[in-house]
Order: C-alpha cells, then sequence, then structure tokens
C-alpha cells in the first residue's frame, strides 16, 4: 500500500469512527479508542504513521447496547458485521463497515463481509485468581481459533515451520464440533463474572496475549486529539498502554513497524 492508498484508508476508518462517535453519542454509550489507536492518540495525536486500522473498545454492557441499537441506527452507507447476526462472521468481536469497499488480509476468508472496517472490542470481567484467569485465558485461545478456522480463516497462516503442528488439534476440532456450540462456550466465558477487580478483552487472536487490566482505569473518560477531530480514551491509559506496550512511547526499529498483509483493498465509491 503506497502513501495515497494509506491516507484514503485512514479518511474512510476515521468516517466510520464518526458515525460510531454519533451513534453513542445519540445513545449515550460509553467508548474509546483501544489498542493502536489509542497509541496513536497519546503518542502520535492521530494514526500511527505506519498502521493501517482503528480500534474502538466498549465496557460489555456498552458493547451490547450498541449492537442493539446499531443495525437501525447505522447511517445507509455502513452496516455491523458480528455473529450471530452473520453466520458467515469468522471473528467473536463486532466490526463496522463500510459499505461497497473491499478489504482482504491473509488469514480473511472469502465468505466474510471483508470490507473496510473498524473493530469493537468488548471488555469483560475476568476471574479474580491469576491460575483462574489463565485457565479462561487457554479455553478462549482454543475456543476463538476454533470458531475462526470453522469460518474458513486461516488462523495458522502466520505460523512457520514446526509452530504450525499446534494447529492441527484447532483444524481438527473445527471439523468435529459445530459453530454454534463452539460461540456458545465462548459466549459463557465472556458473561461468566458479573463483576470483578479486573477486565480482559475478547479480541479473538489477541486473545493469546491474555490481557488483564483493572477495572477501575476505564472509570473515566477524556477527550484527545485523533487528527483533527476528538475522541475519547481512559483518563489512566498510561497504565492501560503500558500493559499492552511497555514502553509505549518509544518507537519501534523500522523493521518492526509492520502493517497487515493486506492483498486485496478497493475503496470503491470512494475511489476519488
Amino acid at each position: 500500500m503506497d502513501a495515497k492508498e494509506l491516507e484514503k484508508l485512514h479518511m474512510l476508518q476515521l468516517k466510520i469512527v464518526r458515525e460510531i462517535k454519533r451513534i453513542c453519542i445519540e445513545y449515550n454509550i460509553k467508548f474509546f479508542l483501544d489498542w493502536g489507536s489509542m497509541l496513536g492518540a497519546v503518542r502520535h495525536q492521530g494514526f500511527i504513521p505506519w498502521d493501517d486500522d482503528m480500534d474502538i473498545g466498549m465496557l460489555a454492557s456498552d458493547y451490547k447496547k450498541f449492537l442493539e441499537v446499531a443495525p437501525q441506527a447505522l447511517g445507509k452507507e455502513f452496516f455491523i458485521d458480528y455473529y450471530p447476526q452473520n453466520p458467515q462472521c469468522g471473528i467473536v468481536y463486532a466490526k463496522v463497515c463500510l459499505k461497497n469497499t473491499i478489504y482482504m488480509e491473509g488469514l480473511s476468508a472469502n465468505d466474510m463481509e471483508n470490507a473496510i472496517f473498524v473493530d469493537i472490542f468488548p471488555y469483560f470481567f475476568r476471574a479474580e485468581g491469576i491460575r483462574a484467569r489463565k485457565i479462561e485465558d487457554v479455553k478462549l485461545i482454543v475456543l476463538s481459533q476454533i470458531f475462526m478456522a470453522q469460518s474458513g480463516m486461516k488462523v495458522w497462516i502466520y505460523s512457520h515451520g514446526l509452530s504450525k503442528i499446534k494447529f492441527i488439534p484447532i483444524r481438527m476440532c473445527s471439523k468435529l464440533f459445530d459453530k454454534k456450540t463452539i460461540y456458545k462456550k465462548i459466549q459463557k466465558i465472556y458473561t461468566k463474572h458479573k463483576e470483578g477487580s479486573y477486565l480482559g478483552v475478547l479480541g479473538g487472536t489477541a486473545c493469546e496475549y491474555a490481557y488483564s487490566y483493572p477495572y477501575d482505569c476505564f472509570d473515566e473518560i477524556i477527550e484527545v486529539m485523533f487528527g483533527d477531530d476528538y475522541f475519547p480514551i481512559p483518563k489512566r491509559y498510561d497504565e492501560i498502554l503500558k500493559i499492552n506496550y511497555g514502553n509505549y512511547m518509544a518507537l519501534p526499529p523500522e523493521n518492526k513497524r509492520t502493517m497487515h498483509d493486506i492483498f486485496k483493498l478497493d475503496f470503491g465509491p470512494y475511489n476519488d
């Protein structure tokens, strides 16, 4: 992707986030920039220069409300993609997408809605004990990867050599169990705890990193500049970003400044 294409992609992703923001304000739903988008807001006051996606986070209660209102509230240019509303969806969280566009990366499945998107990650209460959280982590990793494989996603594509062997049981289980059963097992873990001191994030392949955040990190939200607009992030972003990235203000070496392996990108009606 050249610089002009990346700039266009950023513009369209911001278009999606502004639509999410509009709905969240209208329906009193709390959301915040997440992952690289939160980091970009803090370190670059906008996109990380080599980043090619945007991420939104919501607490589970807000996420549930957003899923309820978004299908009717979204403008005609947008749609929301999640399972079970879309049986072909291969991810365990939701995306808001831009109609008549294409964004396909290496692990994408041809039957999925591979449009330009913004991820929305739900944050859920975790077990109090470290051992219990680790057990939940392993279950979520395995179940999420089985679910993705059932949808035709190539969860093993970034592994090499002998490391691919660990995905053989994943592929076998994806054929032994039906997709609805696996999704219910994921939801059972995700909704198990009604309160607690820690939050986790339901993030599909990101589950492998087993993130835990103090619940009160998300108590207060502030507005920060992102490009030419303001968006919310948790006031205690420093703690969250240190958990995610360590010394997050230090730029990574150039060989680590990577993008997703996008092999098909079409801006559709937004090409001009």
